[in-house]
């Protein structure tokens, strides 16, 4: 599945049988980051002058009994935002 989204993920804290993973989900390009420019633009407008860019990403934790791979697909599967 394609996705306008960068999809990235780590163990973060684990045991044999149970881990944490960090997963972050931003888009590929910056120019694709709406809310990011809606962000700045809403910025300036309120008198913040010295902004001049503002990057959005979404930061997930999952908590599991879990491989890299299953981690990477529910990122691309399910977090992420897909082309339309």
């Amino acid at each position: 599945m394609e996705t306008d989204n960068h999809v990235s993920g780590e163990n973060v804290v684990g045991t044999e049988n149970e881990s944490i993973y960090r997963v972050v989900v931003a888009p590929k390009f910056p120019d694709a980051d709406g809310h990011g420019r809606a962000l700045l633009t809403k910025a300036q407008q309120l008198g913040f002058s010295g902004i001049i860019g503002v990057h959005t990403e979404k930061l997930y934790f999952l908590l599991g009994a879990l491989t890299e791979s299953d981690v990477k697909r529910i990122g691309q599967l399910l977090l992420a935002d897909p082309v339309t």
